[in-house]
């Protein structure tokens, strides 16, 4: 099983999901001496993932740059390339181009390059 982002399969994937970590808030308390730490949360930092797929014709493609499109601000289920999977993965931002192929040996006449712009969270 290849790469998924929201059940869409992807034939290319580069990208690292990085390790989760305390988000802590360190503020200074007024009238008294010193600091006072907020756990915020748990998460990960922002981080980038670059996907590539193949479709059979260029309006499939096209719908699909939509379909990508459409998930930012909505939380995901990732699966990477190495078959590990992430739970509520947030997408901040896709930027996504679909592009005829000129010769393709599995049959496909077009690809979609994707960046997407996530955030693993609890």
């Amino acid at each position: 099983m290849g790469a998924q982002i929201a059940g869409y399969s992807f034939t290319a994937w580069s990208g690292t999901v990085p390790p989760m970590a305390n988000a802590i808030e360190a503020r200074e308390r007024a009238g008294t001496d010193g600091y006072t730490f907020v756990l915020r949360g748990k998460r990960s930092p922002a981080f980038e993932v670059r996907t590539t797929s193949l479709h059979a014709d260029i309006g499939t493609a096209r719908g699909r740059c939509t379909d990508y499109e459409r998930l930012i601000g909505t939380f995901v289920t990732l699966e990477d390339a190495a078959g590990r999977s992430y739970g509520r993965v947030i997408v901040l931002g896709v930027t996504a181009r679909a592009y005829r192929l000129l010769y393709s040996t599995d049959g496909s006449h077009a690809a979609v390059e994707c960046s997407w712009s996530l955030q693993r969270g609890r």
